[in-house]
């Protein structure tokens, strides 16, 4: 009896908490996963309900009649504003959260050209597989944030309460208190809670930053209301960000100019579309110059300091399979190079908590050896 009683206290106690933070945890770090996918699952159906004839709002309203739960609420408030009459760009400002900002804007331009279906495969580039795409470059900071942040500074507060102690008293002890401990050890006591707080910070950090990735636009729009266009500025200053940016705008762009859709207005539709204010800003400078009788190449370079893409627009004038065809190669390079920034920065990342972590407890495990050393050397002494 008492053994069952100590199984059933054991799985009440650990086996079931762990087991729901696990679920918790594994709830929060696929909640932008799966905002992506359900989006891309949106634009295919869209796709498909469109192939069959119709206008994308037609085709929306036909969709929410299968009644499928796998699209959630929203859909079917979009859905229901279609039927009230509004077209697809002014149902989805009415519902913002359904698809991610960049999507809206997409959407929103197609429908300004008349053609929604030409856009759709920009705004499936943006929804690519989310699981394989995200894995291999957040899996370290996922252990990293749950596993490791949330031990060492338990560890470091353990060692310093409990087990140094034992060894200064046990040194002390030994020598009768006629020598100094050793300077390792005397270093780890010292400087453990320091230790522990430094590696709270970096906690502090890491689950800001994860709190903003499960936000994904909710939070972001809460920091654009209090600092403005300074937030999309600072993330234009990201390498892989400031890429993604580019290539939204130019795939945009390139399908609203070989549609003669008239150039301050494509670039307007175009910043829109990268749902950064501070790129719709310098696109709306970039039309102003148009609009005052300046060129296209001269008001690109507004845009992209690097002069790449003002060049490479330049090209694709000339080509005869128009702005979209002549920009594919480009705009595929874009994407593989900003995935290998993520990459890079999240391994650069976690590989350095890491290092800093081995080194603090590195001193702790030395400081301890260092003891029996200097015992040794005092035993030769006497």
């Amino acid at each position: 009896m008492t053994s069952l009683v100590s199984i059933f206290l054991w799985v009440i106690c650990w086996i079931i908490p762990l087991t729901v933070l696990s679920y918790v945890a594994y709830f929060l770090v696929t909640v932008p996963l799966r905002r992506k996918e359900r989006a891309r699952f949106f634009l295919d159906l869209l796709e498909s309900e469109m192939k069959r004839g119709g206008n994308p709002e037609q085709a929306v309203v036909a969709l929410s009649r299968s009644r499928d739960r796998s699209l959630g609420a929203r859909f079917y408030l979009l859905a229901s504003h279609l039927e009230n009459g509004l077209r697809l760009g002014q149902a989805l400002d009415k519902v913002p959260r359904f698809l991610p900002p960049k999507v809206n804007a997409i959407l929103q331009a197609g429908e300004a050209i008349g053609d929604v279906r030409k856009t759709l495969p920009v705004a499936k580039s943006l929804l690519t597989d989310a699981d394989s795409r995200h894995r291999s470059a957040h899996n370290y900071l996922i252990v990293l944030a749950f596993v490791f942040m949330p031990l060492i500074p338990v560890f470091y507060l353990f060692l310093h309460a409990k087990i140094l102690p034992v060894f200064a008293e046990i040194f002390h002890g030994l020598t009768q208190n006629e020598a100094n401990l050793p300077h390792l050890l005397q270093f780890s006591i010292d400087k453990g809670p320091l230790f522990a707080k430094a590696q709270l910070a970096l906690s502090g950090l890491v689950y800001a930053a994860a709190f903003c990735y499960v936000g994904g636009p909710r939070v972001s729009g809460w920091f654009r209301l209090m600092f403005g266009p300074l937030v999309d500025e600072l993330a234009l200053r990201v390498p892989w960000k400031r890429k993604r940016v580019l290539q939204t705008f130019s795939a945009v762009l390139s399908l609203l100019l070989d549609a003669e859709v008239p150039e301050p207005v494509a670039l307007k539709l175009a910043g829109k579309s990268t749902a950064n204010e501070a790129f719709q800003l310098r696109a709306a400078r970039a039309g102003l110059l148009l609009e005052q009788g300046g060129t296209l190449s001269a008001a690109l370079n507004q845009l992209d300091d690097s002069g790449e893409f003002h060049w490479r627009l330049t090209n694709a004038a000339h080509s005869p399979g128009g702005f979209r065809a002549a920009l594919d190669g480009w705009l595929e390079s874009l994407d593989a190079r900003a995935f290998r920034d993520e990459q890079a920065f999240s391994q650069a990342v976690t590989t350095l908590l890491l290092l800093i972590n081995a080194t603090m407890i590195g001193f702790f495990v030395a400081g301890i050896f260092q003891m029996p050393s200097e015992l040794a050397n005092l035993l030769i002494l006497w």
